[in-house]
């Protein structure tokens, strides 16, 4: 599963209730820890940000919310323009963090 899969994942889920690392490997059928880990990058990128921790049984679950850059954030236009950089320059390398 790419970034991106998992971001519009995140997405999907903040206009339905509560961004949990559970929540999102429910929704991605990625572990619970993978999916945590997703959530740690996202936040250390900008696009989340952690309002909270929910006690209950258990360990206790961080809660994030999406910041006015990861509501606006569109992979699908961050894949065109990679897509366009390399119809313009065929030779040069995409970069990881340029899909």
């Amino acid at each position: 599963m790419h970034w991106y899969d998992v971001l519009k994942s995140v997405r999907r889920i903040s206009s339905a209730g509560e961004i949990t690392s559970s929540v999102v490997a429910d929704d991605t059928d990625l572990t619970p820890a993978l999916a945590s880990a997703w959530l740690g990058k996202f936040t250390r990128w900008g696009y989340l940000v952690r309002v909270g921790v929910r006690s209950g049984h258990g360990r206790p679950r961080t809660v994030y919310q999406l910041t006015s850059w990861g509501k606006r954030f569109s992979p699908a236009r961050k894949a065109e323009a990679t897509l366009r950089k390399v119809a313009n320059n065929p030779k040069k390398k995409v970069k990881d963090e340029d899909v």
